[in-house]
C-alpha cells in the first residue's frame, strides 16, 4: 500500500514540476532527507524516487530557461562557486580516498554515498 502511494505522490510532484521546477526541488529534498528505501527498505526497495522527482524538474528548468522565466546570475555567485569547488573536492576524495574499498554496510558504501550527496549538490543548483 506503501508502495502505490510513494508512486502516486512521485507523479503529482513529477507533473508539477514541469510547470513550476521549485516544487520539484523541494520533493526532492524531502526524498533526501527521509530516504523512505532506506527506512523501510522491505516496500520500497529498487525505488529512486529523488531520480524520478528530478529528471521532470530538470525538464521544467530547461522550459522555463527557454522561454525566459529563469535568472541565471544568482549561479554566478561566490557561493556557488565554493560549492561547486567544496563537490568537486568531494568526488575527488570519494574516488581516491583510504576507505573507497570498503564494504561493511550499505550506509558506507562510498557509491551510494556519492550518489546520494551528488543529488543533494545537482538539487542546490537547481534550485
Amino acid at each position: 500500500m506503501g508502495v502505490y502511494l510513494l508512486y502516486i505522490c512521485m507523479a503529482a510532484t513529477a507533473l508539477a514540476a514541469i510547470y513550476r521546477p521549485w516544487i520539484g526541488v523541494v520533493a526532492a529534498y524531502v526524498f533526501v532527507v527521509l530516504t523512505p528505501q532506506c527506512i523501510w527498505y522491505w516496500d520500497f526497495a529498487g525505488i529512486r524516487p529523488v531520480f524520478w522527482t528530478l529528471v521532470p524538474t530538470l525538464l521544467g528548468i530547461i522550459i522555463a530557461f527557454v522561454r525566459g522565466d529563469l535568472d541565471i546570475t544568482r549561479l554566478m555567485s561566490r557561493q556557488s562557486l565554493f560549492i561547486l569547488t567544496l563537490w568537486f573536492c568531494f568526488v575527488l576524495s570519494s574516488f581516491a580516498g583510504p576507505y573507497v574499498n570498503v564494504n561493511v554496510h550499505r550506509v558506507f558504501q562510498v557509491a551510494w554515498v556519492r550518489g546520494l550527496v551528488d543529488n543533494i549538490f545537482l538539487l542546490y543548483f537547481a534550485a
